[in-house]
């Protein structure tokens, strides 16, 4: 599913053809482990940066992807969680505005200038 993901051929999430059955199945599967992963981020159970450290990458592919994105959001499907977990991260708007990365040329350490500049455009988790 992740390979699927990174290749931005997600059209599946839209049909309900029979051919894409499987598919959708594998869907399910995968969102379901990231609803679980929300679920204990709600929970207590799992702090959000332990869930970041480890799934941050998958949790932006499914964020960045708008047909993988609108099927959790259907009521039928019974995802409550994720979206607003997904929401919460600020990942799609990280993604269009191609925020998700940062380089930077020179120290970002304390006492420094651009330390003072990082700092303002962090989001902390």
């Amino acid at each position: 599913m992740q390979r699927l993901l990174e290749s931005g051929e997600t059209r599946f999430a839209e049909t309900e053809e029979e051919e894409e059955e499987d598919l959708l199945l594998k869907l399910d599967d995968y969102l379901n482990f990231f609803e679980f992963i929300t679920f204990l981020v709600i929970q207590a159970r799992l702090k959000q940066h332990e869930a970041l450290a480890m799934f941050d990458y998958p949790l932006r592919l499914i964020a960045s992807d708008n047909a993988v994105m609108r099927y959790p959001t259907r009521p039928e499907y019974g995802y409550e969680g994720l979206p607003e977990f997904v929401k919460k991260l600020s990942y799609p708007g990280a993604m269009e505005k191609g925020l998700d990365k940062i380089f930077v040329y020179g120290t970002p350490r304390r006492g420094f200038a651009l330390h003072t500049e990082l700092q303002k455009l962090a989001r902390v988790t």
